[in-house]
């Protein structure tokens, strides 16, 4: 029984069923017809899944005891311990009725974590996961007094401005034209008396709460601006606002943006960098890498230092010799890189509207400078032979070459037009230019931190790609039926799994997130007349549009978590990988000088 569950075609065999099982997630969506063959098939696949993850559990159970075999039992295996978690989560998931009682949802929705497997199964995420944890411990004292930083400015926030955010929702009023409306609406039971709804802006100080939420988005610098000049246009709580009636407001703001996004934000990015740095000082510099990945990148940082070039033999060939020479000589290497620049320089000379002379001048000399790497490919061919082939610059102008021509005879003999594939093609070339780093010391530091780094970043890219992917198949889960309203739209929304990464990644960036969270976590109003808890039928009733309501408690939850762990943490992180192997690198590089 354990040759069996260490097997490695076991290991690759339950591997690809987290994948097939990962993918079935995505696919689960609640706009899917519950009734339809296709809910069918998703729910039967599911059944067979987690009947074999349970099989799994129990083989390994069987192979290394639950708790008291020692050291090596089943459940006292860290890794072990999240599968037998998820793989309970799963089946209990399959004994709950698909209601849309908020409990049973959660226990469901528990499924949605099954895609954390695939950290069990590779290394290189294992690694990153330890990376993560060994920064938890700084990154939890600093969320204290960030934390603290925003309950004093939250608290100084709804003492100030509690119930100012408060406007007359006018949109179902009718008969009264924007004039009116700005002279007979002054206070709350004007707007009441005139039909119209007595409204709270998404983002308010009305509560610690709504408080705090508002001191993260504008931690990020995001629509802190729009959150100021509500303020100064505030006239009281049951006014309507006016228009800069309390300019003074804004020192608050201000001088939370310095305090709060320009010193505590690179504060937090500092924390996540030093004790990134300290501790892998204290594991080993390559603690991130697994030992593959150790070894590849000592070999090629060992490549690089030695700077290894391939011997060519002189031919025999007086007359070959000759060209042997030339090819080989540094010369002839700048003359080719000046042609290579010159030939850019003529690329980048395309606009709209550029007149036909103009055109005709660019593209004979782009036939040109074709013509002078065709020339250095043969000359090279003469002077190399087939050893040519042996460097793979050499095979990379090979290839840049032969499809140049190749769609200059295309175009000139065939009349087939291919002019974008042709500029691509042609701008390659600009590649070449990257031979640089062979000769220039300050260059090939660059090029070989992205070497040395590579491995690391990949570890942290892919378990920050799979905890984006797992936000995205709950985001799907929870925001699928919302109703669509601006700033959502046909690709930034949460109906489909592969829209909810696109929209993650956005959010990532900082891209006008506190909107969407406030749109999405929208409940039931007169402006935003939804449904809660809609069924598909519903769905089809509404002509295939979704009319869902939101939930603030749960959106609020989703976005601040995701923004927390991958905008601060994970993106940190990759600056700290970067900076770290920069300085290894160049440690290195002196080392080589000084021996």
């Amino acid at each position: 029984m354990d040759k069996l569950v260490s097997n490695k075609h076991f290991d690759n065999f339950i591997m690809f069923l987290i994948t097939i099982s990962s993918i079935s997630l995505s696919l689960e969506n609640p706009l899917n017809d519950p009734e339809g063959k296709f809910a069918y098939v998703l729910s039967r696949l599911d059944l067979a899944i987690t009947s074999v993850f349970s099989l799994e559990v129990i083989l390994k159970i069987i192979a290394c005891g639950f708790v008291l075999n020692g050291p090596k039992s089943y459940i006292r295996q860290t890794w072990n311990m999240l599968d037998f978690m998820i793989v309970l989560t799963s089946l209990i998931s399959l004994m709950v009725p698909s209601s849309g009682i908020s409990f049973f949802k959660v226990i469901r929705m528990a499924r949605l974590l099954r895609p954390i497997r695939v950290v069990s199964k590779n290394d290189g995420l294992k690694i990153s996961i330890q990376a993560l944890i060994v920064s938890v411990p700084a990154i939890l004292n600093l969320l204290v007094i960030v934390f603290l930083f925003m309950l004093i400015f939250g608290i100084i926030g709804v003492n100030i401005f509690k119930g100012m955010y408060n406007y007359c929702d006018t949109s179902q009023m009718v008969g009264l034209s924007d004039e009116h409306i700005k002279t007979l609406i002054i206070e709350k039971f004007d707007c009441l008396n005139y039909g119209g709804e007595w409204a709270t802006y998404h983002t308010n100080f009305d509560t610690i709460g709504d408080s705090i939420l508002q001191m993260i988005s504008m931690s990020q610098t995001v629509g802190w601006a729009a959150i100021m000049y509500r303020a100064m246009d505030s006239n009281g709580p049951t006014m309507t606002p006016g228009f800069k009636t309390k300019p003074y407001y804004s020192l608050f703001f201000i001088s939370y943006v310095i305090f709060g996004a320009f010193f505590i934000t690179n504060l937090f990015v500092g924390v996540v960098i030093s004790s990134f740095n300290r501790e892998s000082d204290r594991l080993g510099k390559h603690f991130l890498l697994t030992e593959q990945q150790k070894k590849w990148i000592e070999t090629k940082l060992l490549v690089v230092r030695i700077n290894p070039k391939l011997a060519n033999k002189r031919p025999d060939n007086k007359y070959s010799q000759k060209v042997f020479d030339m090819a080989t000589h540094d010369y002839f290497d700048y003359a080719i890189l000046t042609c290579i620049t010159l030939n850019t320089i003529v690329l980048a000379l395309k606009w709209t509207n550029m007149s036909p002379e103009m055109t005709q001048v660019t593209e004979y000399l782009n036939y040109f400078f074709t013509g002078i790497f065709l020339i250095e490919f043969i000359i090279k061919m003469v002077a190399f032979r087939w050893r040519y082939f042996r460097d793979y610059w050499n095979i990379f102008d090979f290839l840049i070459c032969i499809g140049s021509l190749l769609f200059i005879f295309l175009n000139i003999w065939y009349n087939i037009e291919v002019s974008t594939s042709t500029q691509v093609v042609r701008a390659l070339r600009i590649g070449r230019m990257l031979k640089l780093f062979r000769s220039m010391k300050s260059l090939q530091v660059i090029f070989s931190t992205f070497m040395a780094t590579l491995p690391s970043l990949m570890n942290v890219g892919g378990l920050m790609i799979l905890i984006v992917y797992i936000y995205a198949v709950i985001g799907m889960n929870l925001f699928a039926e919302v109703t669509m309203r601006p700033p959502m739209h046909i690709f930034l929304n949460f109906q489909t799994v592969p829209n909810a990464f696109l929209t993650l990644i956005r959010m990532a960036t900082g891209e006008n997130w506190n909107d969407l969270m406030d749109i999405i976590g929208q409940p039931y109003t007169i402006s935003n007349q939804c449904v809660n808890n809609p069924t598909y039928a519903d769905y089809v009733a509404a002509g295939n549009k979704t009319v869902g309501c939101g939930d603030y408690t749960t959106t609020y939850i989703y976005f601040s978590t995701y923004i927390l762990l991958v905008s601060m943490i994970f993106l940190n992180l990759f600056i700290a990988i970067i900076l770290n192997g920069y300085f290894q690198t160049a440690d290195r590089e002196k080392q080589v000088l000084n021996s």
